[in-house]
Parts: structure tokens; C-alpha cells; sequence
């Protein structure tokens, strides 16, 4: 891709960010409790049932296949035990154990894959429940408030994420932007909710401008593109250097 392809990309991306934050959300973005959007469903025992093409999922993950389905929409699995900071999004039917929470997500109001993305944000082994073992409880897991922009600007973020996780594997880097894209302000009552690192921080302010969001958000963008090119440019390099090799070689 040349240079010229590359900046008309990133321009027409940027431009259609702004036009969705200034169509639906001009002034800031509302916060909201999980249990507003979802409901957490406790998992149960699979063996009872014949060997299938399902999977059971338990808090490490796929642990076997069998021959029905606890739910069949797109979810997001939140361990109740052990491995917490695992978060597993699943679009086909599933079975879950006791050791993993599903989610109903009510779609009118929020994408499941956006869930996804703030809770993996949320770093949800900070409110570890337990002393030994570690655990998550629903009525913690209810009380988290993730961001709730309209569903068009879910999409886009969602959109702008999923192609960073496919196009690259630099973990820190996706952190790094989804952290920016995800963090909004909160106005009620003259009081600014903000999700900083993880952490839920209350601040008195003032109203959060179109201006402010718009900037913050396009500064998330234009990075995360700039450098997202940069390291196609590089893989691209190291492509040519391998090619050329074997002829320097000989």
C-alpha cells in the first residue's frame, strides 16, 4: 500500500469517527451498571449428556464437546473461579460449568463484542472476592459500569479494535488503544464519571464538550493508525530482506 492509500485510509476512518461521536454523541457518554445491560448466568454440570460438537467452557477455557447447548446467541464468559483475568467472547452455541458465568446482553442497548472489549478493559481480577482461590461474585460483577455509547459508535469502536487484534499481536499496543477509545465522560449532576486504568474516579467538572471528546478520541485514532502502518511497513521490509536473502546467498 503506498503512502498516498495509507493517508486517504486513515483519513476516511477519522472522518467517520467524528461524524458518528458528532451525530450521537456530542456531549459526553452516559455510564452504566452491567446489570442495566446484561444478565449473569450461573454455569452447570455437562456430564449428564452424550459426546457432541459443543463446547463446554470452564474458566481455562474449552474443557470438552457434547451433544446440547445451555445458550445460543453472542456472549461474553466471565470466570467465577480461578482464572478471572480470562475473558472468553463465543458467538456459536455453548455450554458452560459452575466455574464460569455467561451473559444475556440485551442488544438493544449494547454490542456484545463492545462488552467484551470494556470488560477485558476493566482488568476484572481487581475485585477478586476471595483470599485463596480467586473468585468473582455477581453481585460485584453487576455493580461494574462500563461505557455506554450508541450502538452506531459501538460498532465503529468495535470495528477499529477487532481489525488492530487480527492485524497485529502486539498486545500492549491494543491495550494501549482500546483503553483510549473506551474511556468517555459521564455527566450526572455535575459530576464526571471516568474509568482511568481500571479504576472507577469521581470528579467534579464541568460538562464534557463535543470539542473534548471528539479530540480525544481522534488523537486515539490517528495514533493508533500512524503506528498500526508502521509496522505493516516493517513486516513488509522484513518480507523483501527474506525474498532477497537466498539471492545474496548465492
Amino acid at each position: 500500500m503506498s503512502n498516498e492509500q495509507v493517508a486517504m485510509s486513515n483519513e476516511r476512518k477519522q472522518s467517520k469517527l467524528d461524524e458518528l461521536i458528532q451525530q450521537y454523541c456530542p456531549d459526553g457518554v452516559e455510564h452504566k451498571e452491567l446489570q442495566a445491560i446484561l444478565k449473569i448466568k450461573n454455569g452447570s454440570d455437562y456430564k449428564a449428556y452424550g459426546e457432541g460438537d459443543i463446547p463446554v467452557y470452564g474458566s481455562g477455557g474449552i474443557m470438552t464437546h457434547i451433544d446440547r447447548y445451555v445458550y445460543n446467541k453472542p456472549s461474553v464468559l466471565i470466570p467465577r473461579k480461578g482464572s478471572i483475568d480470562k475473558l472468553y467472547y463465543v458467538d456459536t452455541p455453548f455450554w458452560n460449568v459452575d466455574t464460569i458465568f455467561y451473559t444475556e446482553i440485551n442488544t438493544d442497548l449494547a454490542m456484545p463484542r463492545y462488552v467484551y472489549h470494556c470488560l477485558l478493559r476493566e482488568h476484572l481480577e481487581q475485585y477478586n472476592t476471595a483470599g485463596g482461590v480467586p473468585s468473582l461474585t455477581q453481585k460485584v460483577l453487576n455493580k461494574i459500569q462500563i461505557p455506554l455509547p450508541p450502538l452506531p459508535v459501538q460498532s465503529e469502536i468495535v470495528r477499529i479494535l477487532d481489525n488492530f487484534t487480527e492485524l497485529t499481536a502486539r498486545k500492549k499496543q491494543y491495550e494501549f488503544y482500546r483503553d483510549k477509545l473506551l474511556t468517555f465522560g459521564d455527566v450526572r449532576g455535575g459530576q464526571q464519571v471516568m474509568l482511568c486504568g481500571g479504576h472507577l474516579r469521581r470528579l467534579q467538572t464541568f460538562q464534557l464538550g463535543r470539542a473534548t471528546l471528539m479530540m480525544r478520541l481522534r488523537a486515539a485514532v490517528i495514533h493508533f493508525l500512524f503506528v498500526l502502518s508502521s509496522h505493516l511497513l516493517k513486516m513488509n521490509m522484513s518480507m523483501m530482506k527474506k525474498q532477497l536473502s537466498p539471492q545474496e546467498t548465492a
